[in-house]
């Protein structure tokens, strides 16, 4: 972790990687234009909000006073959401400054830093580590893993989502710069080989999947060579009225959650992990 010591501070942003503020291999860089407007939009995003406050509410009860590392924040929207929900330290962090500069803009109390997930520069340092469909876009999505690990306190938890379903790919995972979509077993195999005990692990989007492995056999045939903010937003836009209806769709998987069902298949993948009690860092 040299590179992390070699920290500075832009805008009020402790930065750990500077040298890679604006790289956009792993992520088109139009995607932070989105901004918090498109996800307080997308029925998605809102339902994913509430299946992650709902599971952080869990696992913040286990400690007097929790700290939470959100790993790839973006433009914070997440983050933002938890506020006055939640009794968190609450820590953004995200590779590309341009979306922590508008994340400051917007909230400027909030604890943001930069960093490269592969090279996380924390040890023993957080009860929670969040990853929120971020290690999809990353080639050595281990090195991340491992990390997290190191940054959490022994008895901390991962928690994380990714895209599941290979045979979903399409021209939208593309565009938005991933690497994979994750199977059950892939995922499970590399949390473990990281280190970590498997506390929970669920699909979502189960309810509305039918629907969406026919739109993905649609989109499998579109082309993905104009990587446009315009050309996403009609990908993943949809009227108010739709989304809606698909809003109130998703309840359905949320209630199966909160009852502790294991969804055997869905768009996406949440898994809930923890440090052993009894362990010193493999990666140190």
């Amino acid at each position: 972790m040299s590179e992390a010591s070699l920290s500075t501070v832009i805008d009020g942003i402790t930065c750990f990687h500077p040298d890679k503020l604006h790289e956009y291999e792993s992520y088109p860089e139009f995607g932070h234009e989105l901004g918090e407007e498109s996800q307080t939009l997308s029925f998605w995003d809102l339902s994913r909000f509430r299946i992650l406050i709902y599971e952080l509410q869990i696992l913040a009860s286990e400690f007097p006073s929790p700290r939470m590392l959100e790993i790839g924040c973006g433009n914070a929207a997440f983050l933002n959401s938890l506020q006055g929900k939640l009794k968190l330290d609450l820590t953004g962090s995200e590779l590309h400054l341009r979306a922590l500069q508008e994340a400051k803009k917007k909230n400027p109390d909030l604890r943001l830093i930069q960093l490269d997930a592969t090279d996380i520069p924390f040890q023993n340092e957080y009860e929670m580590i969040g990853a929120f469909d971020v290690l999809e876009h990353i080639v050595d999505d281990l090195a991340v893993l491992r990390g997290i690990y190191r940054g959490l306190i022994p008895g901390g938890y991962l928690i994380l989502t990714v895209p599941q379903h290979p045979f979903l790919w399409s021209s939208i995972d593309v565009m938005v710069c991933h690497q994979r979509r994750y199977t059950r077993a892939t995922m499970l195999n590399a949390v473990q080989s990281a280190g970590f005990e498997i506390r929970y692990v669920s699909s979502f989007v189960f309810f509305l999947f039918p629907f969406m492995l026919l739109s993905r056999v649609f989109e499998r045939g579109a082309s993905a060579q104009t990587q446009s903010k315009d050309e996403f937003e009609k990908k993943i836009r949809f009227g108010p009225v739709l989304n809606t209806l698909l809003d109130y769709a998703m309840r359905i998987d949320e209630w199966m959650l909160r009852h502790r069902w294991s969804l055997p298949f869905g768009g996406t993948l949440m898994l809930v992990a923890q440090k052993p009690l009894n362990t010193i860092s493999r990666y140190e």
